[in-house]
């Protein structure tokens, strides 16, 4: 259903926005076909590697988060929790895990960040 968020994806991709690589509020068949060919457009300019396109539904209300797994050279996999957008960038305001663990431990992490007022209701 619609409306839908396109951000594309890449391996080597962290900065969709600033490239303007994510595409929100589209309501139609043809804004998402338009919206393809612009993001493939400018990926293709900006040099960026693709794996794909992802097309997600809206959430139009909440918190924006970012959850990550990576391969640590020293842990090996890691998960990664904070703030979505670029509030992780500019706060720095992230919890990291090696897992396997269980809800108590994301629940963990999600009360380790300083934004997690954010999480629990403002007004």
């Amino acid at each position: 259903g619609y409306p839908v968020v396109m951000k594309a994806s890449g391996a080597r991709l962290a900065h969709k926005t600033e490239l303007g690589l994510v595409k929100v509020g589209l309501t139609s068949a043809s804004q998402v076909r338009d919206a393809y060919r612009e993001l493939t457009d400018i990926a293709r300019y900006e040099g960026v590697d693709l794996d794909g396109i992802l097309v997600c539904q809206m959430v139009e209300r909440g918190v924006e988060m970012v959850v990550g797994v990576t391969q640590d050279a020293l842990f090996g996999p890691t998960v990664t929790v904070g703030l979505g957008g670029v509030l992780v960038e500019v706060m720095g305001d992230a919890a990291v895990r090696v897992p396997p663990f269980g809800e108590d431990q994301a629940r963990a992490m999600l009360g380790e960040l300083r934004g997690k007022v954010l999480l629990e209701g403002v007004r």
